[in-house]
Formats: structure tokens, C-alpha cells, sequence
């Protein structure tokens, strides 16, 4: 007691940096807990899938909350781009047109889609690149919610990046056979202008005489 009498000052701001500490701690566990129940209504998953029909790309909504959510809209945005599936997973889960999606507390529902046929609607046939691709859902109330899609994203970005690639060498290809043709027509040119007897310049001398040498070769 005499201890404590004597370091009252001490003992004080033990316990208010306690209680801070606490308090601190309890209000990032809050905000933890209302981020993933409240503002983190969904989890997504994506997946990749071999099926007898060729790759389909699945995407799986969960619902986190302690509420059944009604869902509006189901599918992929690309930057400002949304493209919504809700009408194929109507199909899907046997839902009539318009009928209502509703995902129960705590669990989820599936998405299955042609790779092909999803990876060109939204990169636009390769025209948008896939760096903002997520999956995302509009509840009943408008409310939109987002999650990344790994598995998906790095396979359109590599897919883009090869198509970037074959554009390139198809360009560079093009290039080659226009300059090989305009080659063609100016040799087949002098080679009339030599067989009339018109006087060639020193350069088209070279160039004829070097033309024909490679297309001997």
C-alpha cells in the first residue's frame, strides 16, 4: 500500500494508457466486425473449370451477413464496364425471367460461364484491357458490392498481353510483305525500263542487280 501511495502519479497513467489501449483495441475490432458483416455483405470466388464442353469460368458470391440479401445483378465490371449475368444464372439455378435471386444468410450461389464467350465480352474482343476486372453484385437495394477475381484477371491479362504480342508480329509480317511488294513492283518497273532500252540511273542499276541476287539466293 505504502507503494502505491507513493507512486499514485505512476499507477494513474498505467491504467490510462490501459484503458486507451483497450479502447483502441475494441474500436478496430468493431470496425473490423461491421467492415465484414455490413460493408462487406459478400465474399467472391473465382474459378477456373475444365468441363466436357471446353473452360468455363465460375464465379461464387457468398453472403457474409446475418440477412437473406435479394440480388439484382450478378456478374463482371472491366473499369466503368459492367457486364450482368443474373439472366443466365436464372437459367442456371431454374429461376423464371424476373424471378427473384435471393443468396441465404451465410451462403452462396454459383455462376458458370464459356470462358470464351465471357473474356470476350469483356475485354471488347481484346480492345479493353482486363487491369480492373472484378466481380460484383447489386443487391435489391441498389447497394453494389466488388471482390477481385485472381484466377480469372491473371488469365484474360495473360491472354491480352499474347494477343498484344501476335498483333504485333501480324503487323510487323504486313509491313515486311508490303515493302517486299513495293520491292517487287519497282524491280519489275526497271526491268521494262531495261528491256526497252531506257537508260537506268546508277541506283537503279543497284538496286535491280541486288534484288535479283536475293531472289536467286
Amino acid at each position: 500500500m505504502e507503494w502505491l501511495k507513493d507512486n499514485q502519479a505512476l499507477v494513474m497513467v498505467i491504467l490510462f494508457t490501459a484503458v486507451i489501449a483497450l479502447a483502441i483495441t475494441v474500436l478496430v475490432l468493431c470496425n473490423k466486425i461491421y467492415k465484414n458483416f455490413y460493408v462487406k455483405k459478400f465474399s467472391f470466388t473465382d474459378i477456373l473449370e475444365e468441363t466436357e464442353n471446353g473452360e468455363t469460368v465460375t464465379i461464387i458470391a457468398g453472403n457474409k451477413s446475418l440477412n437473406d440479401i435479394t440480388v439484382s445483378a450478378l456478374g463482371f465490371s472491366n473499369g466503368l464496364c459492367s457486364f450482368d449475368y443474373i439472366a443466365e444464372y436464372r437459367k442456371q439455378a431454374e429461376i423464371n425471367d424476373g424471378g427473384k435471386v435471393v443468396i441465404p444468410s451465410r451462403s452462396t450461389i454459383t455462376l458458370r460461364l464459356d470462358r470464351t464467350s465471357v473474356e470476350s465480352a469483356v475485354t471488347k474482343d481484346f480492345a479493353l484491357a482486363p487491369k480492373n476486372l472484378c466481380a460484383y453484385v447489386i443487391d435489391a437495394y441498389g447497394g453494389l458490392s466488388k471482390g477481385k477475381t485472381h484466377v480469372i484477371s491473371k488469365l484474360f491479362k495473360a491472354d491480352y498481353k499474347e494477343h498484344l504480342k501476335n498483333e504485333k508480329l501480324a503487323e510487323k509480317k504486313r509491313k515486311a510483305e508490303e515493302k517486299a511488294e513495293q520491292r517487287r513492283e519497282k524491280a519489275e518497273f526497271l526491268t521494262i525500263k531495261r528491256y526497252r532500252d531506257e537508260k537506268l540511273s546508277l541506283c537503279e542499276k543497284w538496286f535491280l542487280k541486288r534484288y535479283n541476287k536475293r531472289k536467286g539466293a
